[in-house]
């Protein structure tokens, strides 16, 4: 059988929940698999870490920091998204894959089987502030 797919907000299958034109490239909800095992969960964190710091050098946001101060930020946005992470300057000097362990041992079982989505959402509101940014300097 198929694998369970998440829809997300609930209710919302059939209905058309684009993004205005406002948001960049318009973007589209979409049915995703839901993440079944560890590996697949952290398969997900890690590539929600690396986009997220390509995306900070891409876009010039990070202009002077470094990995630590670029990590510093995600794992914040993390936290306002319910991820605990007790000692967080401890997470600065580990390995990325002790880093993605201590990230799912702090994450809520609801925000791990919606993670594809929040991760998607927090990229796409980096992205977009991004675009707003540079928009801006270029308007100066």
């Amino acid at each position: 059988p198929p694998p369970p797919t998440l829809v997300w907000p609930p209710g919302s299958e059939g209905k058309d929940m684009r993004v205005g034109a406002g948001m960049a490239g318009g973007l589209e909800m979409v049915k995703l698999p839901r993440a079944t095992s560890l590996d697949a969960h952290r398969r997900q964190v890690q590539k929600f870490l690396d986009e997220w710091h390509l995306l900070m050098l891409e876009s010039g946001s990070a202009q002077g920091w470094d990995r630590r101060r670029t990590l510093r930020a995600a794992l914040d946005v993390l936290e306002l998204n319910g991820v605990r992470l007790p000692l967080k300057d401890a997470l600065f000097d580990i390995d990325d894959g002790s880093l993605v362990e201590r990230i799912l041992a702090g994450m809520p079982a609801t925000t791990r089987e919606h993670f594809p989505t929040i991760s998607r959402g927090l990229l796409a509101m980096l992205e977009e502030l991004a675009a707003t940014r540079q928009r801006l300097e270029k308007a100066q």
